[in-house]
């Protein structure tokens, strides 16, 4: 059975009044009678069984999927608003057997996805421009789309595309405009009292702030980078601004995003997986990768190597984001040999802390899958250089 604490988004008829009540400590909860296995009646017979239910994002099932008898053995979704009456372990919809054939078919979470995939790159205008950067994901027939479209136009456009696929039970389009970033964060900016004597100027790019223009304080550069990593969208800046007679050095950084559980490829071998990434909350951009690494034991290494019982030694090691040479959807290549990797630093989790609750990553991470540098106590002596992480893209450039 399925149990739910809230009634269905239709007015069940008097003839659906088995509804039963139970107590689970405590608190009485509404149960509604509806469970896989029971048989399927049209209002002219007998049509089939329910195979599978279906839940929205909060977890409330709201339709069930009935496997149609015959040779074919057709899935479809049925809202529960087609349901008249439910008598014991015999469901009754308020439509015939023809009806119910049209409504939507019944596809495998994994084939929706695929087919939504399809429907976008059928799309030309999405194939050339934005298709890359949108991000299908499916769960009970809900098709979510996620990611960062430069116009509004273009996130419509996206789902009048994906809701072309078969299948589709509901859709909700989660993508975030540029364009609207953009704006959000320059009214962020012109409203901070720190910024009203700066020329500054903004622009996004698939949710990467780029911050420019010129200061005579560096204040108001400060404060600009401020205001736009506190819109929750954003998940990059890159502050650009130049402040008057003050020379700011500032890194190449770059917008990498390593996926978490990717494999990570020294030039010469696989040395293990992505487990985190470190982030400056400062531009909410990824300084360094938290791998599981394996490397051939150094104790074992020279000529005969090969020859010998292979012997190898498992580290977490923290890698700098500038030895990334590139990134796949599913890989991440570095740019130095396996021996050389080795060398990067052990992960010491007392310089790292997990992030506050109260702040929201940047997509597409979770709070879970990120570290920050532990920012040192005011009583606490100031360590060696060569003891602290290697995160010197954490100036705030």
């Amino acid at each position: 059975m399925v149990t739910t604490n809230r009634n269905p988004d239709f007015e069940l008829t008097q003839q659906v009044s088995n509804w039963r009540v139970i107590s689970t400590d405590g608190a009485p909860l509404s149960v509604l009678p509806v469970a896989i296995g029971q048989r399927v009646f049209c209002s002219d017979g007998y049509t089939g069984s329910i195979i599978s239910l279906l839940s929205d994002s909060e977890g409330w099932v709201d339709a069930i999927v009935v496997q149609i008898r015959g040779l074919w053995q057709r899935k479809v979704i049925v809202p529960f608003d087609r349901i008249e009456k439910i008598n014991g372990e015999e469901v009754y919809l308020s439509i015939g057997k023809s009806e119910l054939k049209k409504l939507t078919p019944y596809r495998s979470d994994s084939a929706l996805t695929t087919g939504v995939g399809k429907a976008l790159w059928d799309d030309v205008v999405l194939r050339h421009t934005e298709y890359r950067q949108i991000d299908v994901k499916v769960e009970n027939s809900t098709v979510y789309l996620y990611g960062y479209v430069s116009l509004p136009s273009l996130k419509v456009r996206a789902e009048r595309a994906a809701l072309k696929a078969d299948g589709i039970w509901k859709l909700e389009n989660l993508l975030t405009v540029d364009s609207d970033l953009t704006l959000a964060v320059a009214q962020a900016v012109g409203k901070d009292p720190r910024t009203r004597k700066a020329r500054i100027f903004t622009g996004s790019h698939n949710g990467f702030i780029t911050l420019s223009g010129e200061t005579s304080e560096i204040e108001a550069r400060i404060a600009a980078q401020e205001q736009a990593v506190s819109i929750p969208k954003v998940r990059g800046v890159f502050n650009s601004i130049r402040v008057s007679g003050v020379d700011i050095y500032t890194e190449d950084q770059r917008t990498l995003q390593p996926i978490i559980g990717a494999g990570i490829y020294a030039t010469d071998l696989l040395i293990g997986i992505a487990e985190k990434v470190v982030i400056n909350p400062d531009n909410r951009l990824v300084t360094a990768i938290l791998a599981n690494a394996v490397f051939p034991d150094p104790t074992q290494m020279g000529s005969n190597w090969l020859w010998n019982e292979h012997l190898y030694e498992e580290r977490r090691i923290i890698i700098p984001i500038d030895s990334v040479r590139h990134q796949s959807e599913f890989d991440i290549f570095l740019k130095v040999t396996g021996a050389e990797a080795a060398d990067f630093e052990t992960f010491d989790a007392n310089l790292y802390t997990s992030p506050d609750e109260n702040w929201q990553p940047p997509y597409p991470y979770k709070r879970a899958d990120i570290l920050m540098v532990r920012q040192p106590k005011p009583h606490d002596r100031t360590p060696d250089r060569e003891s602290m992480p290697k995160s010197s893209a954490l100036i705030g450039g």
